[in-house]
């Protein structure tokens, strides 16, 4: 950050910190009903991303590929994913959400919104003003980070 910044402005420590205690509180909005965190930010990427490689989703979730077969079997096991031989490439595997598995993360998700609903409630209107004005500039950072390769290399290493 620069001199010329607003001196007002949160550090990047703050907002590290803050985002930390936050998705503490979001992981136990609801209970997790045999579901570890893992497994569920996996099929969560996979009902926002459609059927992925198994190789792309132990990337894209930083975990190893031995690591990302096993919790795929799990959930193969559970019938929240099914796999499948990648049309464009018959030696890859291909793993998507199954009906239940979508079932499980549209009701995870209503669960939470009614959750974040009631917190919401509690915010004096101008906070809420200020929390609404913020979601685009976090969907930029997001998307930053999707595509732009040495932000996601970035994110990869400071994990």
């Amino acid at each position: 950050m620069d001199t010329t910044t607003a001196t007002n402005a949160i550090s990047a420590a703050e907002i590290t910190e803050t985002l930390d205690a936050f998705f503490g509180l979001w992981r136990h909005l609801i209970p997790s009903e045999g579901v570890s965190l893992t497994a569920g930010l996996t099929l969560g990427l996979l009902s926002r991303s459609g059927p992925l490689r198994l190789t792309a989703l132990a990337e894209r979730e930083s975990v190893s590929q031995p690591a990302m077969t096993g919790l795929v079997s799990r959930l193969q096991g559970s019938g929240l994913v099914a796999r499948g031989a990648d049309p464009s490439d018959g030696r890859a595997v291909l793993v998507e959400l199954t009906v239940a598995g979508l079932a499980l993360i549209q009701n995870r998700r209503a669960r939470r919104g009614a959750a974040m609903d009631a917190l919401l409630d509690l915010l004096a209107p101008d906070e809420r003003a200020r929390l609404d004005a913020a979601i685009p500039a976090l969907w930029r950072m997001v998307d930053h980070a999707r595509h732009d390769d040495h932000a996601v290399s970035d994110v990869k290493e400071s994990r």
